[in-house]
């Protein structure tokens, strides 16, 4: 089959026109498909992927949530796969059935750390909690945790407490890992995998203060009266009620804050004084370089920043080596590179799949890396 053919079967079957027949043939090419050898122009490339992006987020459901959107199931009945991938780019596209959205994944074959998510008290003392079951964990103070239907979830019973009494709790989420935490003024936080949450098990009555290393999503409940302030390397963000997406990794050289509903203030810190706080309207992106005193502000397609939430990698034509990182943060495997790779470059969306090796694998197709596995350490090659 040639490249355009399967361009051709593939646009049917989004517009619900395909034979039994042709659905069959799409799906026999639909893992190893390449166009490697297609003699598509980049003209050519350009309208085909516009027109099946076009149809894939016609596809996209919709919900409202205390009156603001969200994505339900962001590319849940198709995904498409596009990795534009190096100097001479080319197209790939692969099928797949996205499943729904789980906010905690514990899977086999190269992706769960042994420990799973850690809640360490505010005494020191360590939970595992994939290894607790389900109902009330502990009381610190007036405040109980409860492990309900996968979240963690903290019910304060009493009144504001003094900044000087407070208690704090820190959850630690491991690699192939995601967590969802009720905050005690029902706050919601959402943590991707390697994140780091500190918090109290009770808000003081100045402000709703909690500290953030990794990517975590928010939806905040308004308060006026106690501002909710998210402190990560180099960045405090002060909110009142809304829902926003900050990645703040460590070995990042940035920190990304995409807004999704309501508004944000961001105050960049450094290591000699605070920069000029800015302000982000729904569907902006703030990026601040670590150590810099400025932030960046640009429009963001935010079914993107979030997409971590439904189970996809989203390559933004980005370095081979920025995309690796993403994918050691995920799988228990450390990353080593060995020839020079500086000229590939990866975009497109690609599931989270069960076996590591699978998703590298995707990745060999394509012809953008070569790699060889030894126990938990990959090497990437060109």
């Amino acid at each position: 089959m040639k490249a355009a053919e399967y361009i051709v079967l593939y646009e049917k079957y989004l517009s619900g026109t395909c034979t039994p027949e042709e659905e069959e043939l799409l799906f026999a090419y639909r893992d190893q498909f390449e166009l490697k050898e297609s003699h598509l122009t980049s003209a050519d490339q350009q309208q085909i992927g516009n027109r099946v992006k076009a149809k894939l987020l016609a596809h996209m459901e919709e919900r409202h949530v205390q009156g603001r959107t969200f994505i339900r199931r962001w590319l849940s009945i198709a995904a498409a796969i596009v990795l534009l991938i190096g100097i001479g780019s080319f197209l790939v596209w692969y099928h797949f059935f996205a499943p729904e959205p789980h906010l905690v994944v514990q899977t086999a074959n190269h992706q769960v750390m042994p420990n799973g998510v850690v809640l360490q008290l505010a005494d020191g003392k360590k939970i595992q909690l994939n290894q607790t079951s389900a109902g009330l964990l502990t009381k610190q103070g007036s405040t109980s945790i409860t492990l309900d239907n996968n979240a963690l979830v903290y019910r304060d019973e009493g009144q504001a407490v003094k900044a000087d009494d407070v208690a704090y709790n820190t959850i630690y989420i491991p690699k192939g890992m995601q967590y969802h935490i009720v905050l005690p003024d029902g706050s919601k936080v959402w943590l991707n995998a390697t994140s780091t949450l500190t918090y109290p098990v009770r808000f003081s009555d100045g402000h709703r203060k909690v500290k953030l290393t990794g990517e975590a999503y928010f939806e905040i409940v308004s308060n006026k009266t106690q501002p909710f302030i998210v402190q990560s390397t180099s960045q405090d963000i002060e909110v009142l009620g809304t829902t926003f997406n900050v990645s703040a990794y460590a070995d990042d050289a940035w920190i990304k804050t995409t807004l999704v509903s309501g508004r944000i203030r961001l105050t960049p810190q450094t290591t000699h004084a605070m920069g000029t706080p800015v302000t982000l309207s729904p569907g902006q992106q703030a990026l601040l370089v670590y150590g810099q005193p400025h932030i960046q502000i640009s429009p963001i397609d935010v079914a993107e920043s979030i997409s971590w939430m439904q189970q996809i990698f989203v390559f933004n034509d980005e370095p081979l080596t920025e995309a690796m990182k993403k994918i050691s943060r995920w799988y228990p495997i450390s990353i080593r590179f060995e020839g020079d790779v500086s000229g590939k470059r990866v975009g497109g969306n690609i599931p989270r799949y069960q076996d590591v090796h699978r998703l590298l694998d995707a990745l060999v197709a394509v012809g953008v890396m070569h790699y060889k596995m030894k126990g938990k350490e990959v090497t990437i090659m060109p």
